[in-house]
């Protein structure tokens, strides 16, 4: 007989939530801490590490909607981890707005 924690069960039964958000770009065992819907322009780069200089490795056009891929933004608070698809880096804090995750 094979015996599961709560805790393990908890644990198994968020990580299947996560997975099962349609529209989310979510890979196994990561973890959303909401979501950004890009909002004051109509493109923006998603680029590699957390400044202006970066390489930018994607865009994302206005209303598209941004998993939050680390639990909070850069310490300066200009950049927020984003993950759209499996494109996953920083954009400019400033065309973000937090948004309800589907």
């Amino acid at each position: 007989m094979i015996r599961i924690s709560k805790m393990a069960a908890t644990l198994g039964l968020a990580t299947l939530l996560c997975l099962a958000v349609p529209g989310l770009p979510v890979v196994a065992q990561d973890k959303i801490y909401g979501c950004f819907e890009v909002v004051g322009a109509d493109a923006i780069n998603i680029r590699e590490k957390a400044w202006s200089k970066s390489p930018v490795i994607g865009t994302a056009k206005r209303g598209e909607l941004l998993a939050q891929w680390k639990v909070i933004c850069s310490l300066r608070g200009f950049w927020c981890p984003v993950q759209k698809g499996d494109i996953r880096g920083h954009a400019s804090k400033d065309y973000l707005a937090k948004a309800p995750c589907p």
